[in-house]
């Protein structure tokens, strides 16, 4: 879904979606944590008008449908499938859920996209 208060929304949502993306690091206040070895966590924005995110969360996968603006991406309820895992993929995805949920800001520059605040996020 866009939002129809951004002076250009479908350049946005058109900029954002289609690409896949990987989690690299996830950042706590000052500190930067590298995801595990032998862990993937993604990120795809699929849709033009009504925009879902599939999600890759570590251990588990599931969507959410997303409204973008110009700074911040506004999640649904994030539906994930319920497996257990090792404890590393278990810590990233309590990462990325705790990031993925309401009204997140982001900030993409290049190749790099940021999801979150200066408390937590998503590199």
């Amino acid at each position: 879904m866009i939002d129809k208060a951004d002076p250009d929304p479908l350049s946005r949502v058109s900029a954002l979606t289609g690409t896949h993306w990987v989690l690299s690091a996830m950042r706590t206040g000052d500190e930067t944590h590298s995801v595990p070895f032998g862990v993937r966590a993604t990120i795809i924005l699929d849709g033009d008008t009504d925009v879902r995110a599939h999600v890759e969360a570590g251990c588990n996968t599931g969507s959410a449908q997303v409204t973008i603006d110009a700074d911040h991406l506004d999640f649904g309820p994030l539906a994930l499938t319920r497996k257990m895992c090792e404890p590393d993929a278990m810590a990233v995805e309590s990462a990325v859920t705790e990031v993925l949920t309401g009204r997140v800001p982001y900030l993409w520059q290049g190749t790099v996209l940021v999801l979150g605040d200066d408390a937590r996020s998503l590199v």
